[in-house]
């Protein structure tokens, strides 16, 4: 099975710096986990960096339970608007 490492390691980097920030802008891990169908301890260890070797199966399914283009999630730096982060409202400014 091919591995997210097979398009680059760099893109990889990219993937897992990706859905850090996605996490941190407050998904629910345990949420996307189930919707894409993998265990919550298997996807923190995607975003610890202790799963070295993450199938682009996985990956496609987790872009698609946060409904983020798997081009997106392995593009460096894209825009917050593009990984769904968007400012809450008591964070926005008028």
């Amino acid at each position: 099975m091919a591995s997210i490492k097979d398009v680059g390691l760099s893109r990889a980097v990219n993937f897992r710096e990706n859905l850090r920030r996605v996490f941190a802008a407050g998904a629910c891990q345990a949420a996307v986990a189930k919707d894409a169908g993998i265990h919550a301890v298997h996807l923190a260890k995607i975003l610890n960096g202790k799963a070295p070797n993450v199938t682009l199966e996985t990956a496609e399914s987790l872009a698609i339970a946060l409904e983020i283009p798997l081009e997106t999630l392995l593009t460096k730096s894209p825009a917050d608007a593009d990984l769904r982060i968007f400012p809450r409202k008591s964070e926005s400014v008028a």
